[in-house]
Order: C-alpha cells, then structure tokens, then sequence
C-alpha cells in the first residue's frame, strides 16, 4: 500500500478545477519584456513549464512582471516559481494587484522586487494538506510536512510577521492584511533587514582588521 500526499496552501484543490494553460504576454517592441498572471488557483508544476523556462533563461537586459490576484494553491509549484525567480539572472517584479493568499502571499514575500497595489490584500495562513496509506507511513509524512511548510513559511513571514504571530500561525491563526497594513510591515521589514545587513557589514570589517 502506498502513502498519497496532497500538499497546498489552502483548502481548495486546484486540480479540480477546469484546467487552464498560464500564457506570457511579450511586448512586441521590446526584447524579453514579458507580462504573466498568477490570477488562478497555482496548479500543478506542468502548467508553469513554459514560465519556468523563460525565467531560467532570463538574461540581464530581460524583464518580467508577474501580476499577483490569487487564492494559493499547490506548494511544489510555489517552491518551483520562488526558485526560479531567485536563481534568475532576469529582472523580475511581482505586483500585487488584488488577493495574494497562502502560496501566492509567499511568492510575492519572497521577491526581489514586490509592488503592492492601492486596492490589494494579503492572506497569511498554515498549511493543509491530507494522507493517506499505511499508519507508519502516513505518522512520517505528516511529521516531514509540518517541518517541511513551517520552514518554509518562516523564511517568507521573517520579519513581516512578528515572533508572536508566527508562533499563533503555526497553530492555525489565518492573518488578513489590507494595502496600508501590508505596506507598513514591508517598510519595517526593510528596516530590520537594513539594520541586520550594517551590523553585519561592520562585524566583517572588524574581523578583517584582526586579520591584519
């Protein structure tokens, strides 16, 4: 007997849904100017492949905006779209223009460049996801998952989410931001970080002068 794992970050499942194909706009003016709208539900990988190619292949000069106005969905297909961003030579901007929950809320937190329209909204939440198979199996695979997504959003929500608040997400506490609220906490997060990058600037200074 073997174990299924269905990972998402919310309670819809996208592959129930009527199935779509992601298209890429390209301005016909500019080289490698290209527009993507996450505004369904993240389905499985296959569906991004076209984009996720494009991404990796992005060269310095090449730019892309991906429009943000979605309810989350699959999580290897999340992982899959934020390491392709991160690893990419391209100039990438993800814009919020309307709902960014769940996945798509980590996606936008974790990209180079994120723009947070004046009518958008963020939902932060803990995972879901269902097993099945044999018990022993089923113990290790959900034990895997609870690490496995609580890393992961403890990289997204650092410093966006209070400790407090991170510790009442991992119990199930859902946060719902409007665009002052998510603006506000970027601007503190950039703040901290700032501060995180001097202190950590000046503690490589000093070690290299003992070095001397």
């Amino acid at each position: 007997m073997t174990t299924e794992i269905k990972r998402k970050l919310d309670e819809s499942d996208p592959d129930t849904a009527e199935p779509y194909n992601l298209t890429m706009f390209n301005d016909p003016f500019k080289v490698n100017d290209v527009d993507v709208y996450l505004d369904e539900p993240i389905g499985p990988p296959v569906k991004y492949r076209q984009m996720l190619h494009f991404i990796r292949s992005m060269e310095k000069h090449d730019q892309m905006r991906i429009w943000v106005n979605c309810e989350g969905g699959r999580v290897d297909s999340m992982l899959d779209i934020i390491d392709a961003i991160q690893n990419t030579q391209g100039d990438i901007t993800v814009i919020v223009t309307g709902m960014a929950a769940s996945a798509a809320s980590i996606i936008a937190l974790t990209a180079p460049k994120l723009v947070v329209g004046e009518r958008a909204t963020m939902m932060l939440h803990n995972a879901s996801f269902g097993a099945g198979g044999k018990v022993g199996d089923v113990v290790s695979n959900v034990e895997f998952m609870r690490k496995h997504t609580e890393k992961i959003m403890l990289e997204a929500y650092k410093n966006f989410l209070t400790e407090e608040e991170i510790q009442k997400l991992k119990i199930g506490q859902d946060y719902w931001f409007d665009t002052e609220e998510v603006k506000a906490r970027l601007e503190k997060r950039h703040e901290i970080q700032q501060a995180a990058a001097k202190k950590a600037s000046v503690a490589a200074k000093r070690a290299a002068r003992k070095k001397e």
